[in-house]
């Protein structure tokens, strides 16, 4: 039984939370049980109050305390995937077999002057030839699992990173890459093999740790580069990359291809693909223009009227100086202009540099 609460909590289920419990404070951890039972009982939306409903707990609780858990609780997002990761792993995944970890994006589709980070993304479920959609998009990553009463293949989310423009943020790759690295960090000796589409390849994948490894499908204008050559000993920065290799047409005209067998949506029976190694190294992708669509939206925080993103500094404005008056200095007996170099002309306080008088003007 949980504390101030009517709900029965299952011993197997609680055997499972009860690993999480060092990630929250006691009061937390109660609100994460009964909202985790929320969650499973909730056969409708799985929104705050929803989860409290499917909990029976929306007459024995506050709401407040059900939103406070998740805007002011100390807990960490990440360490409690993380956690939930090596969970997964340690129940569902076979020792020695590789992590399959899935990584895709997808757009929480939110409007309002609140909605934070909110801009226009892709959206490949929108109706219409405008693949475009307003609100939220999340990269989330998930761990891939077999469970013997179903057929195909689950994915468990475990983590999950909100794409923000105009900052570090904006790209999808980064977000992943970094995933798949605490993901590999929080499961030493572990292989983390991800699968991804043609959105996710890049030079990022050059910092992936060497446990990691990622399978995904370049563009047809991808640029591919020789792994870079040895140290030579020489000054100056060492080579990131080798010499650029022809383009994918060049190269699969041209490459050894063996048949293999793959396994696609749980049937392997005639499937057979053609498949050639080459080992180099991605490159900069070609420059694509933005659509009008893809037009960033300026991010606030809530409550404060600072930008989140840096934006650039304006030029600053040159202020015009006042003409200087000219200065006049007496060198050897006579008044110099010392600003040009020339000579001031004559004044009555003044006496003439030459004996020459000056020409009266005309009448």
């Amino acid at each position: 039984m949980l504390a101030d609460a009517t709900l029965p909590v299952p011993a197997s289920l609680m055997t499972l939370l009860a690993d999480l419990a060092p990630l929250f404070t006691a009061p937390s951890f109660r609100t994460f049980c009964g909202l985790a039972c929320g969650f499973l009982a909730q056969t409708g939306k799985r929104t705050v109050c929803g989860i409290l409903a499917g909990a029976g707990l929306a007459r024995c609780w506050n709401h407040d305390r059900a939103h406070r858990f998740f805007s002011r609780a100390r807990w960490s997002p990440d360490e409690l995937g993380l956690a939930v990761a090596r969970l997964v792993v340690a129940l569902l995944v076979p020792a020695g077999e590789p992590v399959t970890v899935a990584i895709d994006d997808t757009l929480f589709k939110r409007r309002g002057k609140k909605v934070w980070a909110a801009a226009w993304f892709h959206d490949g479920s929108a109706p219409g030839p405008a693949k475009t959609g307003y609100g939220n998009n999340w990269v989330v990553a998930a761990v891939v699992v077999r469970l013997p009463a179903v057929r195909r293949s689950v994915a468990i989310p475990v983590l999950a990173k909100l794409v923000i423009k105009d900052t570090s943020s904006a790209s999808r790759l980064w977000l992943a890459r970094r995933m798949a690295a605490a993901v590999a960090d929080a499961l030493p000796g572990r292989h983390v093999h991800v699968v991804a589409d043609s959105a996710y390849a890049g030079r990022e994948l050059g910092k992936l740790p060497p446990q990691v490894t990622w399978t995904t499908r370049l563009r047809k204008d991808a640029a591919l580069y020789e792994p870079p050559p040895a140290r030579t000993g020489r000054r100056g920065r060492p080579r990131e990359k080798g010499n650029r290799l022809p383009s994918l047409a060049t190269l699969a005209a041209t490459a050894a291809f063996t048949s293999v067998t793959v396994t696609r949506y749980g049937k392997t029976a005639g499937d057979r693909r053609q498949q050639a190694n080459l080992r180099c190294r991605a490159g900069p992708q070609p420059h694509r223009p933005r659509r009008r669509a893809h037009r960033t939206v300026p991010a606030r925080l809530p409550g404060d009227r600072r930008h989140l993103v840096r934006h650039r500094r304006p030029r600053p404005r040159r202020r015009r100086r006042p003409p200087h008056p000219r200065s006049l200095v007496h060198h050897q007996g006579r008044a110099i202009d010392s600003r040009h170099g020339c000579q001031a002309p004559p004044g009555r306080h003044r006496r003439q540099i030459s004996g020459i008088s000056p020409r009266p003007a005309n009448p």
